[in-house]
């Protein structure tokens, strides 16, 4: 039980410090493109490209951390490094279901865009973003598909590997 414990602490740490690290690499990096119309807004261009770090940094991570270990579901590190960010107000996330059979009922969308989210992941699509707002309080919302990519993620939720289960929702804010 000891190493269960230590092998879990020692997963949440290192999905930590690498969140973190992708976090602070991103906010300090320009804009990749030159020349296409993004240049007309470079904030929501480096936005973007954090939304797509963060999302395949947590993948790699989630899937990472399922087959080494087994004891929890690795999502349920995914939302502890995702409650830690929103505490420290660098981003929202959440672990969403798209099956309408949910593992917990916290992962259904809430709001309208995490709905609108989930019928585009039904309806086939890996990826739907949004700009809300205006000005300092400009966001950038991004919806990504969570398919079962392993054996044991199929297995816990009842579907076939490569099955949708659900998606992540970034909600971050643009500077």
């Amino acid at each position: 039980m000891k190493k269960r414990t230590s092998l879990v602490r020692w997963a949440l740490v290192s999905l930590g410090v690498t969140a973190a690290t992708a976090l602070a690499l991103t906010l300090g990096s320009p804009s990749r493109t030159s020349g296409s119309a993004s240049d007309s807004d470079p904030a929501l261009e480096r936005t973007r490209a954090q939304a797509k770090m963060l999302d395949d940094l947590f993948k790699v991570a989630v899937v990472d951390i399922t087959n080494r270990y087994d004891g929890p579901p690795a999502a349920k590190v995914a939302k502890a490094i995702f409650a830690a960010a929103q505490d420290k107000q660098y981003f929202k996330a959440r672990l969403l279901d798209a099956t309408g059979n949910p593992q917990n009922e916290a992962n259904v969308p809430q709001d309208d865009f995490e709905k609108r989210a989930a019928k585009a992941m039904t309806d086939g699509k890996t990826y739907l973003e949004e700009v809300v707002g205006r000005g300092e309080a400009r966001r950038l919302r991004v919806a990504t598909v969570v398919p079962a990519v392993v054996q044991k993620c199929a297995k816990c939720h009842g579907v076939k590997q490569g099955d949708l289960l659900g998606f992540l929702s970034y909600d971050l804010p643009i500077k």
